[in-house]
């Protein structure tokens, strides 16, 4: 934050989150993961790149010569890279959490066997911008 001249506010303000999660990804104490879109927000406003952000690889600064190229409002180029990106920044995840074996499992499972799973993972795993009141009222409509 320091080399940006900006504070929690200010990054949040431009990457379209609220202070709390910027905070979440400098402090320490917690093991939070940036996500892509801030990533790739700080990308498209500071330069720098989502790669070295989140798995440390690549050059800090993403090359000036081609930031226009991914910023430019409504060329089609700039959602082709995001597009790309955001594929190649899932695969980094699944290779860095090491669950790629569980992955190809799920790919060859049968439809009725991933509708079972679902069920089951839902259960034990409830979506986190969820609240319990949430989780009931789903859980009923079903």
């Amino acid at each position: 934050m320091r080399e940006t001249g900006l504070n929690a506010r200010g990054l949040a303000r431009i990457t379209g989150v609220v202070p709390g999660t910027v905070y979440n990804y400098i402090n320490p104490d917690i093991d939070r993961q940036i996500g892509f879109d801030f990533a790739y927000a700080l990308l498209k406003k500071l330069g720098y790149n989502p790669f070295w952000l989140v798995f440390g690889e690549g050059e800090k600064r993403f090359p000036q010569k081609f930031l226009p190229r991914l910023t430019e409002g409504a060329d089609t180029s700039y959602d082709h890279f995001e597009v790309i990106d955001k594929e190649r920044f899932f695969q980094k995840q699944i290779e860095k959490a090491g669950i790629r074996d569980i992955i190809e499992k799920l790919i060859g499972m049968k439809r009725s066997e991933i509708r079972m799973f679902r069920v089951i993972f839902e259960k034990m795993y409830p979506r986190i911008d969820e609240t319990s009141d949430q989780r009931i009222s789903r859980s009923k409509q079903k």
